[in-house]
């Protein structure tokens, strides 16, 4: 991964293949960021460790809480480990 550029024609080409729309090597950082802060439980110093950011501001800017329904939507994925795992259902 010598720059952002250095992937893209195989990038694109597995999500056209997977049927993804509108998702870049880049969103993966985003992804790795919240993920880790929400599931994994690192603190800012932990996880500017983890993920190689110089700073602070640079963490925040890379995480992401979802609130509301967005959060009950996260929640509800399966469970990547065991992939067949039905995802948890919600309360009506």
């Amino acid at each position: 991964y010598a720059s952002r550029y250095s992937v893209r024609s195989s990038w694109r080409l597995m999500c056209k293949r997977a049927g993804i729309a509108d998702f870049t090597p880049h969103d993966c950082r985003h992804t790795y960021a919240t993920w880790m802060r929400r599931y994994g439980g690192l603190d800012l110093p932990g996880l500017m460790e983890a993920g190689g950011w110089q700073d602070y501001k640079s963490v925040l800017r890379y995480t992401h809480v979802a609130p509301g329904e967005a959060s009950r939507a996260a929640d509800r994925l399966p469970n990547v480990q065991y992939p067949c795992t039905p995802a948890k259902r919600e309360a009506k």
